[in-house]
């Protein structure tokens, strides 16, 4: 016989339970709360979303934030995803069945140098989705930080081979034609002026813009995109390389 230990993944989940009868009772409007995690280890993480019902049925979350306020870098979008994914499995429970819910996330930002960690997030998003429903239970008067850096952040904890990622997809003559279907269809003008590091998420979004969810999901599948529609590294790489301005110094500053 085999027992196996089982990790116990939500440490704030049982918070949940002070919301249950109002969630018994919502009438699926749209709800908005928000979060400020601090200890006094330096420990943050701040994060403000909206939860209502939508017409399809499925869920979504709509990240109505920048790269520089949360980096999908370094984990902590997986995170809050993953603390969403268990109120809709939980609010199903309660409610007897499924409800297709979108939550955006209208807000949030971190510390560097490990002040954040993936547990502060992780508590964060329980607090503030029970703040949707509780307003007593957070009183946000905690302090907000500044938005930090998006790319000086993730240069701290880029790997060596991160490197040759970049060097093996600009040679990729599938990734290539994609970029380039892109491109030809955007004026020069309005985008040679963004091809910075800085300018991430503007080339993103110009970007996503000309594309349905099936084109940004192949992105996403070729290292282009992430599943959030972020411009990764690599996709910020074959733009400068199509424009004749890649330089490893320009992605890596």
């Amino acid at each position: 016989m085999i027992t196996t230990y089982l990790k116990r993944e939500f440490h704030n989940s049982k918070n949940l339970f002070s919301i249950k009868e109002k969630l018994e009772t919502w009438n699926l409007e749209p709800v908005e709360g928000k979060s400020v995690v601090e200890s006094n280890s330096e420990h943050y993480a701040h994060i403000e979303i909206k939860i209502y019902k939508n017409q399809d049925d499925l869920n979504f979350i709509d990240w109505k934030i920048t790269n520089d306020q949360i980096p999908h870098e370094i984990g902590y979008k997986e995170i809050i995803e993953k603390v969403l994914k268990f109120f809709i499995e939980y609010f199903a429970a309660i409610r007897g069945e499924y409800h297709g819910l979108t939550f955006e996330i209208n807000n949030g930002s971190f510390k560097k140098n490990f002040d954040t960690q993936g547990v502060d997030f992780n508590r964060a998003t329980f607090l503030a989705i029970i703040n949707c429903f509780d307003k007593t239970n957070e009183d946000f008067s905690k302090e907000i930080f500044p938005k930090i850096s998006g790319n000086k952040y993730t240069k701290e904890f880029l790997s060596k081979s991160f490197k040759e990622k970049i060097e093996q997809s600009l040679i990729d003559e599938n990734v290539i034609a994609e970029i380039q279907k892109i491109l030809i269809e955007i004026q020069k003008t309005s985008i040679i002026h963004l091809l910075n590091i800085e300018s991430r998420d503007q080339l993103a979004e110009i970007i996503t813009s000309k594309l349905n969810r099936p084109e940004i999901y192949n992105l996403f599948e070729k290292g282009i995109l992430t599943k959030y529609g972020d411009l990764t590294l690599v996709g910020f790489s074959h733009i400068l390389n199509y424009y004749n301005e890649f330089d490893f110094k320009k992605v890596m500053s």
